[in-house]
């Protein structure tokens, strides 16, 4: 049955179809996701960027978490003669239960619905099954993939709302939420290691790279509300600097430390260093760098 579902919709394809669905799938890409958190969490909404962030987080790791765990293949790997879109192919690494672009979405627009309300509620809400209907379109992952994506992704936001309602309300201090993260973030490195999927380095990476990520982004969050406590809304001038400096070192980062970070640590260590770095500088490395300029703007 899971075959004959995605042989049917390659059997439905257009390049008008191809597009729209590369498109839809777009929206719970990492890159896309990163980019808005940013802005969000520099410029607009602090309060809303950290629920967010969370959310996906902790959706990151427990999709990195199963990868790497049950080690199942891509279906184009598992049955080769399905044919995947080949534009959808650079996003589709590492294993394929369950599906990470609709774990995002699910994470990120989910946990956006729980803060507004009226029709951009739904909207939102909807936005996630969209992903993972483009997933299947795409031949990159199955029903299932996409299904147990859905059915652990919702309920996941709704605790993390709760969760931050709860330390909005002073119920749980950061310290707290410091030491959670960070023993889930030791917990996904040590799965990457010795889960099923270790057995290939190069397919468990995104293994490292969420739990360096995590750990930075847990840090980073500590770091902020107990020291820097910054503020998102400043002056044109300022929000303009904090954009270009804020991208500018966060694509350096990326880019420029991978090889010597992979170098010095190996591409394991190397990866989880790297993606720690970025999660830490973006929150709160450029907020320290922005209240710092703040004052001189001002006098």
């Amino acid at each position: 049955m899971t075959v004959e579902i995605l042989l049917w919709f390659e059997s439905i394809r257009t390049p008008f179809l191809d597009t729209l669905f590369l498109v839809v799938t777009f929206l719970g890409q990492q890159e896309l996701l990163i980019g808005g958190f940013c802005i969000l969490y520099w410029m607009v909404d602090k309060k809303l960027a950290y629920r967010i962030g969370a959310s996906a987080f902790v959706a990151i790791g427990m999709n990195q978490f199963m990868k790497n765990t049950f080690a199942v293949a891509r279906p184009f790997v598992r049955w080769p003669g399905l044919t995947p879109v080949e534009s959808a192919l650079p996003a589709a690494t590492g294993y394929s239960l369950p599906s990470g672009h609709t774990a995002n979405a699910v994470a990120v627009y989910g946990m956006a619905g729980f803060s507004v309300h009226g029709p951009l509620r739904v909207i939102l809400w909807v936005v996630p099954w969209l992903v993972g209907l483009s997933r299947l379109y795409l031949g990159v992952h199955t029903l299932v993939d996409v299904v147990v994506s859905l059915l652990i992704g919702i309920p996941l936001a709704a605790s993390v709302s709760l969760l931050a309602d709860a330390y909005d309300s002073d119920r749980i201090k950061p310290f707290i939420l410091l030491l959670a993260a960070l023993a889930g973030a030791m917990l996904l490195a040590v799965a990457g290691f010795i889960a099923p999927g270790s057995i290939n380095p190069h397919e468990s990476i995104d293994c490292f790279k969420a739990s360096g990520a995590i750990a930075g982004f847990a840090f980073g969050f500590y770091l902020e509300q107990r020291f820097i406590k910054h503020t998102p809304k400043s002056s044109l001038v300022l929000q303009i600097q904090k954009l270009v400096l804020g991208f500018a070192v966060t694509i350096l980062l990326l880019v420029s430390a991978k090889v010597l970070l992979n170098s010095l640590l190996g591409e394991q260590i190397g990866s989880f260093a790297r993606y720690g770095l970025v999660s830490l500088w973006i929150v709160a490395g450029l907020p320290a760098f922005a209240k710092l300029l703040e004052p001189r703007r001002t006098c």
